[in-house]
């Protein structure tokens, strides 16, 4: 019986190319194979990629356009919420820095609405923190938790779950607004916050004027963060930052210096999925770069990686 690793396999060949032909899968596997498509934050996509094939079947053709349609409506919605507080931060001539999805999707995507967001990040200056955290007040969000690496935030209307499952429009859409980029990952401390300061333009983004890393450092930080979610048991990876790095990887002019610019391990878990799920003649190179930069034994963990234990399902799995 296929199962729910054969269901993962699938998934980034489907993304890269449509099926020619239908799996033969049972119901169950079905089940399986929209389960891993929410996990994995692909399902929006995957409704332009396979959802218009003949042999799919009905009612997973009409889960993935709804998964579509319910992801368009909610990346709206924060897309709106995000031009209200970069309108906000430019009239107050506050820096701010959208991070990860918020720039992504506009820039990267043909339709934001491919990509889910589960919240909004931003980086801000120590200086400008206490500022900024008056202006998210002015529009409406509570603090919902803060420690020293972030602040989150949510409108007070907005905190219920409507629906698991999917990327509901009403689901909680938090914000996080951090101090400082970076993550401790495996004994090495990795900040980026100067380099994420120092490689970043004022530019318009939703119609506003707003500090937008370059692709470079925005490559660079998504690998880092790949890194903790993988390493971290309540967070995990999803396939969608994987495709992040896939679209990113061949627009970086110089991808070995940057690189080198910080501890390997950071970079070595994405690499290695990446070259296992989108392997190019670049990202090939670029792995064998980095293998000598890492111990023996972090890199056959990270070898060790795929699209079941590395995100959330390796724990759906693990109690069920």
């Amino acid at each position: 019986m296929t199962d729910i690793y054969e269901v993962c396999e699938t998934l980034p060949r489907w993304l890269t190319a449509a099926p020619e032909s239908q799996p033969g899968w049972s119901s169950h596997t079905w089940g399986l194979f929209c389960r891993a498509s929410v996990i994995h934050g692909i399902a929006p996509l995957l409704y332009t990629k396979i959802g218009q094939l003949p042999w799919i079947p009905d009612q997973v053709r009409e889960w993935l356009e709804r998964q579509y349609t319910l992801n368009v409506r909610r990346i709206a919605k924060m897309q709106e919420e995000l031009h209200a507080i970069l309108a906000s931060f430019s009239h107050h001539q506050v820096p701010i820095m959208p991070l990860k999805g918020s720039i992504l999707g506009p820039f990267f995507y043909s339709d934001p609405g491919l990509r889910p967001m589960a919240d909004l990040d931003f980086l801000l200056r120590p200086a400008d923190f206490e500022a900024g955290e008056a202006l998210f007040h002015r529009l409406g969000y509570e603090e919902s938790f803060r420690d020293a690496r972030h602040l989150r935030l949510i409108k007070p209307d907005n905190r219920e779950v409507v629906e698991t499952g999917c990327e509901h429009p009403d689901n909680p859409r938090l914000l996080e607004v951090h101090p400082w980029c970076g993550e401790d990952i495996e004994g090495a401390h990795i900040d980026l916050t100067d380099l994420m300061w120092a490689n970043a333009s004022y530019r318009e983004l939703l119609g506003e004027n707003t500090w937008i890393v370059n692709i470079d450092i925005l490559w660079l930080h998504l690998f880092v963060h790949m890194a903790h979610h993988i390493l971290n048991e309540h967070v995990r990876t999803r396939l969608i930052h994987l495709l992040d790095l896939e679209m990113l990887t061949p627009l970086v002019d110089n991808p070995q210096e940057v690189l080198a610019s910080i501890d390997a391990r950071g970079i070595y878990p994405g690499l290695a999925l990446l070259h296992r799920y989108f392997p190019t003649p670049r990202v090939e190179a670029l792995l064998a770069s980095q293998r000598e930069r890492v111990e023996p034994a972090y890199a056959g963990w990270a070898h060790s990686l795929n699209l079941v234990n590395a995100s959330h399902l390796a724990r759906e799995l693990s109690t069920a």
